[in-house]
């Protein structure tokens, strides 16, 4: 089979393929998170309390420093106000 994932999918086709490479030929891995890479920002050890400051701890997780900093000023305040849907 051909798998295809995008986002956190991508890691699971990713890793179903080094399972059973018997069931898959090949990959398609879109836009897949890399948190084993030396550069992927390290999980927290306590959740931030204020919810501005968790979006953007995800943001960070899931994009990491270094693009979450190349984002426009406008585009990282507009990710921050999201901080109250994560809470739920």
């Amino acid at each position: 089979a051909t798998v295809f994932g995008h986002s956190i999918g991508g890691v699971i086709a990713l890793v179903a393929a080094e399972r059973r490479p018997d069931a898959v030929g090949s990959v398609l891995a879109y836009e897949a998170p890399e948190p084993w890479m030396d550069w992927w920002p390290k999980p927290r050890s306590t959740p931030p309390e204020d919810p501005a400051d968790e979006a953007e701890a995800f943001m960070r997780r899931a994009i990491g420093d270094h693009f979450w900093s190349r984002l426009p000023a406008r585009t990282r305040a507009d990710r921050r106000a999201e901080g109250g849907a994560r809470l739920l």
